[in-house]
């Protein structure tokens, strides 16, 4: 058997450079009219599992979000509302000492699944300031592999079988490189900055 190295990969390189890390943390479920300010530290990465909801990162305006569509927010402080303009609620109130799960308002109107993307490295700020304050990634556009993701995190989540909190954050992980993979593809050239290159096989190489 002849084993030969992986071939280049660099955006692979460009997140273990950044100390790429995901942790998947949250399930959200709302109804009625209501409205949650989070506070993250972090990069967020949530999915729409069920129904749709508002996005409103902080000075930005709001975005509608559907079922099937993912959405990343740069470590800034955003609100997620059945329509906007309702004040928000602190969401560390909402799930309580946990952290983990909530139901909030009136009803089910909408399922979220959510984590924390951490980059360690000292470095990873490079990576950060190219990404967008907030970027969606619609159902659409992620193809097939976002959904049966979005669905086996999902199943994950609810069965909670042997080290499904492990499977929860290799799924999120995928999940969250198959957002930046449609965002290199989708977002213009001007937009990406250096990482405009990874869509060019030897510009790719040479970074």
């Amino acid at each position: 058997m002849i084993i030969q190295d992986a071939p280049v990969d660099p955006l692979s390189e460009v997140l273990r450079a950044a100390g790429f890390n995901a942790a998947c943390s949250v399930r959200l479920v709302a109804g009625g009219n209501w409205a949650l300010r989070f506070n993250p530290t972090a990069l967020k990465f949530n999915a729409v599992r069920l129904g749709h909801c508002w996005l409103t990162p902080q000075a930005e305006a709001p975005i509608h979000v559907h079922a099937g569509d993912c959405f990343i927010v740069v470590g800034k402080p955003f609100v997620l509302s059945s329509a906007p303009g309702i004040p928000p609620v602190d969401a560390a109130e909402v799930f309580g000492a946990t952290g983990l799960s909530a139901h909030y308002g009136d009803g089910e109107d909408v399922s979220l699944l959510g984590g924390s993307v951490a980059l360690s490295q000292a470095d990873s700020g490079d990576l950060v300031c190219l990404l967008p304050p907030a970027l969606v990634i619609r159902a659409d556009a992620g193809a097939a592999p976002m959904a049966w993701l979005l669905a086996q995190l999902d199943r994950e989540w609810r069965d909670g079988r042997p080290g499904a909190r492990a499977a929860c954050d290799e799924l999120l992980r995928l999940m969250f490189i198959h957002a930046l993979r449609a965002h290199l593809s989708q977002a213009p050239s001007d937009a990406l900055g250096s990482l405009a290159g990874l869509n060019d096989r030897p510009v790719a190489a040479a970074l």
